[in-house]
């Protein structure tokens, strides 16, 4: 048999006939399938994971539909802030938070205008709260301190001076290791850009930097030696003397010097 051939099998067609008529007990439960193949009279347990276990608080059933034996308990977060004052912590910043041109003549919450303020105002409408805006004293965001305290509106929660931070406050993983903040509003992404250096073919014979001396010596030594390979070479292949081979290495070496800089000339002379 192929998956791929487009000819059907056969024998296929008993072959579904029969597992139409398979019935049995399962790990899923009872397996039952009806006239189109599809599964047929079962039944899906809901459970529950609490403090003692898994505890089944439903049933819901192909034919039946869902059944359930107990009520989920519902939790009303307006109900845990319900006529709670809470005291906020934030910082001058535009356009957070700023103050109202007329502030003097202002008392409390009124003497602040911006977008965590407006916020602020739309969450206590439906939550029903109340809460208090207090300028953070230092005027400051909060850094660590040697001693592992913190400055600025993070020191504030973590003494508990404050109950909420409102501002334009950047998540840090320093800060979220002492406070919890809420789903950012807003992701900066910033690129670096810089100039690739363009290597020239005389880069080698520079001398901006110390470490050329250090580069020419290499070359030198490796423009001396090439002459000694060859001579080698030459002495295996040719029937020249030895006084003749002592002649070539230095007359090489004599060359090699006298061409420097640039070393880029001795690459030609042993062509």
């Amino acid at each position: 048999l192929s998956c791929k051939s487009s000819k059907i099998w056969e024998h296929g067609t008993s072959l579904m006939n029969y597992l139409r008529m398979v019935e049995l007990d399962g790990l899923t439960g009872h397996i039952e399938f009806n006239s189109k193949g599809q599964r047929s009279n079962y039944a899906l347990r809901i459970m529950q994971n609490s403090r003692d276990g898994l505890r089944q608080i439903g049933l819901w059933h192909s034919e039946d539909g869902l059944s359930m034996e107990t009520t989920l308990p519902s939790i009303n977060v307006t109900e845990t802030l319900f006529n709670t004052t809470l005291t906020i912590t934030t910082i001058l910043e535009n356009p957070y938070v700023m103050l109202r041109q007329n502030h003097q003549e202002l008392e409390g919450n009124d003497r602040y205008e911006g977008f965590c303020v407006d916020m602020l105002k739309e969450l206590a409408d439906i939550l029903k709260f109340k809460y208090q805006i207090r300028l953070v004293a230092d005027g400051v965001y909060g850094v660590p301190g040697a001693n592992g305290t913190w400055t600025g509106m993070v020191g504030e929660l973590i003494s508990r001076k404050a109950d909420l931070a409102v501002a334009g406050l950047t998540i840090t993983a320093e800060r979220e290791k002492v406070i919890d903040f809420s789903k950012p509003f807003m992701t900066l992404g910033i690129s670096i850009m810089y100039r690739v250096h363009l290597v020239s073919t005389h880069t080698h014979t520079h001398t901006h930097t110390h470490t050329h001396t250090h580069t020419q010596k290499l070359s030198q030594t490796d423009y001396h030696s090439r002459p000694w390979a060859m001579s080698n070479s030459w002495e295996r292949t040719t029937l020249l003397s030895f006084l003749s081979l002592s002649v070539i290495s230095p007359l090489w070496r004599w060359l090699c010097w006298l061409t420097l800089p640039p070393l880029h000339c001795c690459v030609f002379l042993p062509l």
